[in-house]
């Protein structure tokens, strides 16, 4: 298994995305479409086996995958179709998801974390899900420069529900690394790495396209870069002070950050454990590699949340478009009816709605997307009519039918949270 996914042409390849191979969309969906195939003839009759073995009862799937097995999209194999698919980051975060009844939510409110790097468009749609989702439930909107790891770390204290639409960063050989990126603090708002660039001395080759540098006085500069794409990342290991990141493209900086890591991010959630559902709307945010030092399996940003009282998650295991994104989240929520959150029932229907939906279908959900966003962003409605016009172009009939597109997202853990619950407590406390 090592071997297959880690080879050459293999799936952790793509999405590990060295630079060098210059990897594309289509090279992503062939991978995937050889993945898929394979894994669901070489493991489909055993785990068939196993669930008629079950008997009639079997409602749904729990996966507990070892090391790179956890890349495997396991609700997209046809073997699994028919039935409601859950996944774990470890043998003991499964039994404790079991070990009793889910606790009710310490948090009051709903958190959203738009464009953090300001650099995702569609963004402030998103949070109109978010919004009329929470209803009467208060929601707390920290929007691009607003949105630092220190206002996130302290209003996620007050929250049962954090929604996160911006971009992850993942480690696929140390999932420690693994971060969700957000708003540089007021002493990094404009961009340092030339001016670190230039004070390189000399750089090490480390493996996986990066070179390394020490630049005295303020850490350790990472960068690599792909020829072909003239596109480059970047990042500042400071010691004690937050890592930052950058991407480029032709020699433009495109996206600036901070990487709020996974260690931060559970020392945030674990200090007062408020927070039951988290979205996180992210390229990657659900992949991690090889073994944590905090975890028995694997780590990364969703086994991070878990382990800080997050009874479920959405997450996404590749890259998504952000247009196809917003569209997710609108579909996603629209399947909460009285705003319960049943996560992995929820994502079986979304993806189903994506699956089966006809182009007509799909055109007039985004234009009715742009609509409800274009008074409080004109921005987010134009991308998402540039979006819509590129799906009209170049889209067949069933727009979405591939599981590059409707298996992108994924549930972890179990769960429910109930929002109107939270609205009648909030009015009890209120009054």
């Amino acid at each position: 298994w090592d071997s297959f996914l880690d080879g050459p042409a293999g799936w952790r390849q793509f999405l590990a995305g060295q630079p060098e191979t210059g990897q594309t969309e289509t090279a992503g969906q062939n991978a995937l479409d050889r993945l898929t195939e394979t894994v669901d003839r070489v493991l489909g009759d055993s785990i068939l086996e196993l669930i008629e073995r079950a008997g009639d009862g079997t409602r749904k799937i729990a996966i507990i995958p070892h090391r790179w097995l956890h890349l495997i999209p396991y609700w997209a194999l046809p073997c699994l179709a028919t039935l409601p698919v859950l996944v774990f980051s470890s043998v003991d975060e499964f039994v404790t998801s079991r070990s009793g009844q889910p606790g009710e939510a310490a948090g009051k409110d709903c958190l959203g974390v738009a464009n953090p790097t300001g650099d995702l468009l569609c963004s402030p749609s998103e949070m109109e899900s978010v919004v009329r989702l929470a209803g009467p439930v208060p929601v707390v909107l920290l929007a691009g420069e607003k949105a630092t790891a220190s206002a996130i770390a302290a209003s996620l204290q007050s929250a049962a529900f954090f929604h996160f639409s911006g971009h992850a960063y993942s480690d696929h050989g140390d999932p420690d690394r693994s971060a969700l990126l957000v708003a540089p603090s007021g002493e990094c708002a404009s961009d340092p790495f030339p001016r670190w660039v230039a004070a390189a001395a000399e750089w090490r080759p480390v493996g996986d396209g990066w070179q390394t540098a020490d630049i005295p006085g303020t850490g350790r500069l990472w960068e690599r870069t792909n020829p072909e794409t003239q596109e480059a990342e970047r990042r500042m290991e400071r010691g004690a002070a937050p890592t930052l990141y950058a991407r480029y493209a032709n020699g433009r900086l495109c996206r600036l950050g901070e990487l709020w890591s996974v260690g931060d991010i559970l020392l945030a959630v674990g200090q007062r454990p408020s927070c039951r559902f988290a979205f996180l709307s992210a390229c990657e945010s659900g992949v991690a590699g090889g073994k944590s030092s905090y975890i028995d399996e694997y780590g990364g940003l969703p086994a991070a949340l878990r382990l800080g009282g997050v009874e479920s998650l959405v997450c996404s295991l590749w890259d998504v478009d952000e247009g196809f994104t917003a569209l997710y989240a609108d579909i996603f929520y629209a399947q909460l009816p009285a705003g319960r959150i049943d996560p992995v029932a929820a994502v079986r229907q979304a993806s189903r709605w994506l699956r089966e939906a006809n182009k007509p279908q799909v055109l007039q959900r985004l234009d009715h997307l742009a609509d409800q966003v274009r008074e409080r962003s004109p921005r987010a409605a134009m991308a998402l009519e540039a979006y819509r016009a590129k799906i009209g172009r170049r889209r067949g009939d069933i727009p979405y039918a591939g599981a590059w597109e409707w298996a992108s997202f994924y549930a972890i853990g179990g769960g429910t949270i109930d929002l109107e619950g939270l609205a009648q407590r909030e009015d009890a406390e209120g009054a």
